[in-house]
């Protein structure tokens, strides 16, 4: 509710307003904060994995309390280059199984 508020808010200003750069500081941080709340209850993840880099996403999965993935799938693996494969795999550092899959003859 906060961050619709804020995000309402910053809406409404001009970019040249003098509240504009705290309102929209205001705004990234409640934003954080909710992402944060929504991945800690999940129980499935569906992300790509440039997106696995993400701060918010970073930060919620590796707090006290976050939710422990026990699985990876990584779809069109043939198309990862291997760090950036690698960074889904970095997040759920607890994970049990990996799957890697693409296509037959896309490799």
């Amino acid at each position: 509710v906060a961050v619709r508020g804020l995000y309402k808010r910053l809406k409404g200003m001009d970019p040249g307003d003098p509240d504009f750069t705290e309102c929209w500081s205001e705004y990234h941080i409640a934003l954080f904060k909710a992402r944060a709340v929504e991945v800690r209850q999940l129980d499935l993840l569906f992300t790509t994995c440039v997106s696995t880099r993400r701060n918010a996403l970073l930060e919620a999965l590796w707090k006290d309390g976050a939710p422990i993935l026990e699985q990876v799938v990584l779809d069109e693996a043939a198309q990862a280059v291997e760090p950036e494969a690698l960074c889904g795999l970095a997040l759920a550092r607890e994970a049990r199984h990996a799957v890697l899959i693409d296509e037959i003859g896309r490799a």
